[in-house]
């Protein structure tokens, strides 16, 4: 029994562990994506404090329209594929 309840606390310890990685990996994306996130809307701020209207930039307009979309996209995977990582 003892071998057993060895066994089975360093199984919980090495999936804790596996836990707690994937954690900092996942805090350490969402600092990324908050700071690109800072950084558009500084850059954004400074474009309508100019003045400067999407239809001055529209390629640029066109091109962070779809960035943000793909950082929607990856936000919601982060947080459902976050929820499957709670319920683990």
């Amino acid at each position: 029994m003892k071998c057993y309840d060895d066994w089975q606390a360093r199984d919980r310890m090495t999936r804790l562990e596996e836990n707690i990685m994937q954690a900092q990996n996942r805090e350490g994306q969402i600092l990324d994506m908050t700071q690109w996130m800072t950084e558009m809307n500084d850059l954004l701020q400074s474009r309508l404090d100019a003045d400067i209207v999407a239809g001055d930039v529209p390629d640029e307009y066109e091109v962070l329209l779809l960035i943000c979309f793909c950082c929607y996209l990856v936000a919601w995977y982060w947080i459902w594929s976050g929820v499957e990582f709670v319920r683990s």
